[in-house]
């Protein structure tokens, strides 16, 4: 058995993000559409119910109230020192064409044991050959002082050129319970697909990104 078939193993029998029978390890072509390079980071992926959410209300089922947290796509920074951006008005960025470096992340700043159940993200897609695609990642320190382990708990794309768009990653039928003790969540912005090659400048525009949430 492969050592990183152990490692996943380990980690899907200790973490205590989401139960064990909705992570599953990520692909090889997942990884590279998320931006994980490097082999030694497992990624795992939140598997969510098909169907049945998209009647559900946005107000609280807990008897808190629904409360927002948003991220402009001018504080998005670049995954490395390669991301090449540009600002369009006061919020909105976008990478600029040909750059290498296709990702930009934002971090997020929740109560523990709150609740996430939508991201709602804003852009502008008029690119007949790429999409924006959001992720959202829980990143967790691993077992002792191993590698920290990295959840895709949820992820959704424009679909090209649409022009403005609002895109939303629905997790109401299995909130995102927020624990931020050993654990940071970041939005990641993949502004065009690996297929693209690169970024295709002012084709896709990241507005911002929102996030609906209830305290525990």
């Amino acid at each position: 058995m492969r050592l990183r078939s152990i490692l996943f193993i380990a980690v899907l029998a200790s973490c205590g993000c989401a139960t064990a029978e909705t992570l599953r390890p990520a692909s090889e072509a997942e990884r590279q559409e998320a931006g994980i390079d490097d082999p030694d980071i497992p990624l795992l992926i939140r598997e969510l119910p098909a169907g049945g959410t998209a009647s559900v209300s946005r107000e609280s089922t807990t008897g808190s109230p629904a409360l927002y947290q948003t991220r402009f796509g001018s504080v998005f920074s670049g995954r490395t020192s390669n991301y090449q951006y540009q600002s369009f008005g006061s919020h909105t960025s976008y990478c600029t064409s040909g750059s290498s470096e296709r990702f930009s992340d934002a971090s997020l700043n929740l109560p523990s044991g709150s609740m996430i159940t939508f991201i709602d993200v804003f852009g502008l897609d008029s690119s007949s050959s790429a999409d924006l695609t959001a992720f959202l990642f829980e990143i967790c320190q691993g077992p002792s002082t191993g590698a920290p382990v990295m959840t895709n708990l949820g992820q959704v794309s424009s679909s090209g050129s649409s022009g403005n768009f609002r895109t939303t990653i629905n997790l109401a039928a299995s909130p995102v319970a927020v624990e931020s003790y050993s654990c940071k969540y970041i939005i990641r912005a993949s502004m065009a697909p690996a297929s693209a090659g690169g970024c295709v400048g002012g084709d896709i525009l990241l507005d911002k990104a929102r996030v609906l949430y209830s305290l525990p």
